[in-house]
């Protein structure tokens, strides 16, 4: 592999770094994007999350060694010698903290010309990542869960039999659209890495195009969206409209085997 330190290498935007409390989690949020692992969750040390956060600026690599030599008080040589595994790593590489294994995606430094779309720079201060004691083993999280089910209703054009959802209560008075969109911004804030939609049929919420689309944007979109409602082209225009690309699953039943 050839690095050139002219070059601005960054922070695989795919990738989102969340403080945990004694940990950092390194998580993945796109499906699709070929250059990430997709469903990565790792938990980072503190210290390797720092070093990430100077890959969040635009500028060249060198400058980048530059700084990180300052803050680390460490010659380049040896900075190159630590971060050079992770420039466009075709593999998970790990380190080790004590008796735990620190697991690290593929590509978690890439390019910056790799990236097609456009690229927000987070300019994050190193200092954010400061965690007094350290846990890389237990495994439920410590500030918010990872992800998030939103049961937008229990309602369905269908009685199946095998059904698990409570259909027979009726919701009277349900969440409001605007604090399940009030919602979504807090778990993006925190960040949670994806909300779920199920019901009841998603299609049957009068605001499902304004709840997906949200989501969408960002970068929340449930792993799959499961209906039973006939999928009109207007529908599936909206869909397409939301920019929503996981997949739809669709239920087929008859009532004859």
């Amino acid at each position: 592999m050839s690095i050139n330190e002219n070059e601005r290498y960054i922070l695989n935007p795919d990738y989102v770094m969340r403080n945990d409390s004694h940990r950092v989690i390194l998580f993945s949020r796109n499906k699709t994007a070929p250059l990430s692992v997709p469903n990565w969750e790792s938990f980072l040390h503190p210290l390797h999350a720092r070093i990430f956060s100077f890959f969040t600026f635009d500028r060249p690599l060198s400058s980048t060694i530059l700084s990180l030599s300052q803050y680390l008080k460490r010659d380049e040589h040896t900075v190159r010698k630590m971060i050079y595994p992770f420039i466009e790593n075709p593999l998970s590489v790990y380190t080790k903290f004590k008796d735990n294994q620190v697991f690290i995606p593929k590509n978690v430094i890439v390019n910056r010309n790799q990236i097609a779309n456009g690229v927000s720079f987070l300019n994050l201060n190193p200092e954010i990542f400061d965690c007094q004691s350290i846990d890389l083993i237990t495994k439920r999280h410590y500030t918010a869960p990872q992800t998030l089910t939103f049961m937008l209703n229990n309602t369905c054009i269908s009685d199946c039999i095998y059904c698990y959802a409570d259909t027979k209560t009726k919701v009277h008075k349900r969440m409001s659209t605007i604090r399940i969109l009030e919602l979504i911004e807090e778990a993006h804030s925190l960040p949670v890495h994806v909300i779920n939609l199920m019901g009841g049929e998603l299609f049957l919420h009068p605001d499902w195009f304004t709840i997906l689309k949200k989501l969408v944007d960002f970068h929340l979109s449930p792993e799959y969206i499961s209906t039973k409602h006939p999928l009109t082209g207007e529908i599936i225009r909206l869909i397409q409209k939301t920019g929503f690309v996981n997949p739809v699953q669709l239920s087929l039943d008859a009532y004859s085997s």
